[in-house]
This record gives C-alpha cells, sequence and structure tokens, in this order.
C-alpha cells in the first residue's frame, strides 16, 4: 500500500509539470514546498494522499515492532 500510495503521489506532481526528485517529497518538512506549486484542484488530492502515506508508515512501524516483539518470546 504504502509504494501505491507514493507512486500516486508522484503522479499527481508529474501531471503538473513538479519536479519531484528522490524522497524528499515523502518528508513532513518538504510537504509545503511542493503543494504550493500544485494548482488548489490538485492541492487537495496530493495533502490526502501525504496524510495517507504518514498513517500507512505509522501502521508499518507497528506492525513491525510487534512482530520483532512475538519473535523475541
Amino acid at each position: 500500500d504504502i509504494v501505491r500510495v507514493k507512486n500516486r503521489l508522484k503522479s499527481v506532481f508529474r501531471s503538473r509539470g513538479v519536479s519531484t526528485p528522490g524522497k524528499e517529497v515523502y518528508s513532513r518538512l518538504k510537504w509545503g514546498k511542493y503543494l504550493e506549486q500544485l494548482p488548489e484542484s490538485h492541492e487537495l488530492q496530493a495533502d490526502l494522499l501525504l496524510c495517507e502515506l504518514e498513517h500507512l508508515t505509522e501502521i508499518q512501524k507497528n506492525a513491525k515492532k510487534e512482530l520483532l516483539k512475538e519473535a523475541r518470546e
């Protein structure tokens, strides 16, 4: 799911001609820099995808933590 969201996010920026090299676009600290380059009609979509990515990443971290915890038992 994380890869799918990242691909969709990059495609939103790419469709509007916004260059997003590397992984910088996924950093919460850099979101504003990229979102301000989008027209309002695409800004909401990108913002929702960024929030979804943030939540999925948190879920992945928690799942990994739980799996490691179980493996040690």
